[in-house]
């Protein structure tokens, strides 16, 4: 008995094998051949198409799991987010979808094979390639458009333009899934380019699970779609915002929720739009006023911007023809307003004229985050420049709502650069921190100034006193006490025996000749000529140590005088007539209590000698010489 149940045991697995391997010989059959016959009973697994599809869209280079190229992976990983079954997430009509994008994939060439015309696979009769779901190529292309043209809006930061060279691995990397970057973008901002994500939204309109790329919230559930309609039934102020020409919408005041919540969400897709800068400076504080309600900020933005999703409500109620709504009157957008564009465009061609402060913060369209910010900076500095009349315009019409933004506060803002002669306190002195703010502050100014130039002509006279100091205690001059009977070695100091760059003395005085025989040779006279044509030319280089040593104090005292000099021209540009006064005036007070050094009445006496000086004649002596033994007093 036992011996026969292990031979039917055996058959049975025998079977099962058999089974198994005819089994697995139809199916590779079935992939070469799918027209034939034995195909019309063959299963495609499920799983094994649902790990195809994976492989394909799996990315290990871009260090993701899922990888949005083509479309058909972006649905694909929409699919594994809902629970229930729609008829486009079937796996192998994903696949299909997906290949027929991808030129060369062993993976899909066995599956298109699989469903290729003439099939008699029953799931291919059942699942085909999606109809119009736009390539990928196509998706990625508008996104980039867009995201150029406006750099700032929420989802470009997901898919970011690469060089026109770059491989394909580059593009995939910096934009990993064209099909939500581009449903981020265009739920926060309707523009061109949108189209093509609203062809996929109407081809996937059925089908709940690609609800969160075409609404930007998940599929609702039954219960949630009744809330919903209960919601929808509200009070007859709440059909306001659909019909805003009914008689008694004339009182009507638009939830403070609803107009915040449009805020939020346009600011958050647009950060660098002027009427989002509004809003800024109404949360920080430095602006106030009836053109910071909310419902104000709301329409200046959605006049630039009114086909921003986020501005339906708002265009509903206020753009409407025949509207009543007091409210679109009573606050209305802030007036003469600029538009971002036009923001961003003047700021850049003030800027490409002058490098003026607030420039480097908006350098190009792609770089400009807060265009009105930087056009406030601009034209604060220099209002008189072409562009700024109607920030101008805009400021004088909201009062002092924007103190800072139009520098109508007390101490907001930079003064402006009038480049012609004006009174006034505020002006900018040599740095943007030193501005007067008051009396007090000013008259410090002027004082400061006052002393500047004083003390720039007391370090000349100063200059001035230290050179005939030195002249004063300078030695006899060598070649004339020579020429009246003194020795040339008697009379050097010891610094002045050995002068930088002389070379070594020949022993000769400065006209004298030497005792040894002055006949030369060829090669003496050339050499002789050398040197003598070097003294010629670099002769004046000569000097000795102590002379280096007071070149030392007169380069010093040049710098100083020369900066000095050039701070004092440049604050007299701010063209303010008070600074202007304080400096000349402090030039002429210096000049009054130390003009007169340089003058030597009376008599010289150096080296043994003294001559008589007229003080008519010797006015503001820079550079003497001690007087010769003849008896001469030499200026040189």
């Amino acid at each position: 008995m036992k011996m026969y149940t292990d031979k039917s045991t055996g058959l049975i697995f025998v079977a099962v094998l058999l089974l198994l391997v005819g089994s697995g010989r139809a199916q590779e059959e079935c992939f070469t051949d799918p027209s034939s016959d034995a195909c019309s009973t063959f299963e495609v697994s499920q799983d094994q198409v649902t790990q195809s599809l994976d492989a394909i869209c799996k990315e290990e280079s871009l260090g993701v799991s899922q990888s949005g190229w083509p479309t058909g992976c972006s649905m694909a990983a929409a699919c594994k987010t809902v629970s229930q079954t729609d008829s486009m997430c079937d796996p192998l009509s994903l696949l299909l979808t997906t290949c027929s994008e991808i030129d060369s994939n062993q993976e899909c060439t066995k599956y298109q094979r699989l469903c290729s015309d003439g099939t008699n696979v029953p799931a291919c009769k059942e699942s085909s390639v999606i109809e119009g779901i736009p390539s990928v190529d196509t998706i990625y292309q508008a996104t980039i458009n867009m995201c150029n043209a406006m750099p700032d809006m929420v989802g470009c930061e997901t898919c970011k333009d690469v060089p026109k060279d770059s491989t394909e691995l580059v593009i995939r990397q910096q934009c990993p899934n064209p099909l939500q970057s581009i449903s981020t973008v265009c739920l926060g901002m309707w523009m061109t380019g949108c189209e093509i994500w609203v062809d996929f939204c109407k081809v996937t309109a059925e089908e709940s699970a690609f609800s969160s790329l075409c609404t930007g919230k998940p599929s609702p559930s039954a219960a949630d779609m009744g809330d919903m309609e209960n919601t929808n039934t509200a009070s007859s102020n709440d059909s306001c915002i659909s019909d805003p020409t009914q008689a008694s919408c004339a009182d009507y005041i638009m939830p403070e929720s609803i107009v915040q919540e449009d805020l939020e969400n346009l600011c958050i897709s647009m950060p660098n739009m002027v009427g989002c800068s509004f809003r800024t400076a109404c949360i920080n504080g430095t602006a106030e006023g009836d053109w910071c309600s909310p419902f104000s900020l709301l329409g200046t933005i959605c006049e630039e911007m009114s086909s921003m999703r986020d501005c339906s409500n708002y265009n509903s109620l206020c753009f409407s023809p025949g509207s009543v709504v007091a409210q679109c009157s009573t606050e209305k957008p802030i007036p003469s307003a600029p538009s971002t564009e036009e923001a961003t465009n003047t700021v850049i061609s003030l800027c490409s004229d002058h490098g003026m402060v607030g420039c480097e913060k908006c350098t190009s369209i792609s770089n400009c985050p807060h265009p009105l910010d930087s056009l406030s900076e601009i034209c604060l500095g220099m209002p008189y420049m072409a562009g700024c009349s109607k920030f101008f315009t805009m400021c004088t019409s909201t009062g002092d709502d924007f103190s800072q933004l139009c520098g109508t506060g007390e101490e907001q803002g930079l003064p402006p650069m009038r480049m012609w002669l004006h009174t006034g306190i505020r002006d900018i002195v040599l740095i943007k921190e030193w501005v007067p703010t008051n009396g007090g502050y000013y008259f410090g100014t002027l004082v400061a100034c006052f002393f500047g130039a004083v003390l720039v002509q007391w370090l000349k006279a100063f200059r001035i006193q230290q050179e005939l100091t030195w002249a004063s205690k300078r030695p006899i001059l060598p070649c004339r006490n020579i020429a009246c009977g003194g020795r040339l070695e008697d009379q050097k100091s010891d610094d002045e025996r050995d002068p930088i760059g002389a070379g070594n003395s020949s022993g000769e005085g400065c006209g004298g000749s030497s005792s040894k025989d002055t006949t030369e040779t060829t090669g003496q006279r050339v050499k002789n000529f050398g040197v003598r044509a070097f003294d010629e030319l670099f002769g004046w280089c000569k000097f000795t140590k102590a002379q280096f040593k007071r070149n030392i104090v007169r380069s010093a005292f040049s710098g100083i005088v020369v900066f000095l000099d050039y701070m004092l021209m440049l604050i007299v540009m701010t063209f303010n007539i008070g600074i202007i006064v304080a400096v000349v005036f402090g030039y002429m007070v210096g000049a009054l209590l130390m003009g007169h050094i340089g003058e030597k009445a009376g008599s010289i006496t150096s080296g043994g000698a003294t001559a008589a000086v007229d003080p008519a004649a010797e006015v503001d002596v820079r550079f003497m010489e001690p007087p010769s033994c003849c008896g001469s007093t030499g200026i040189l």
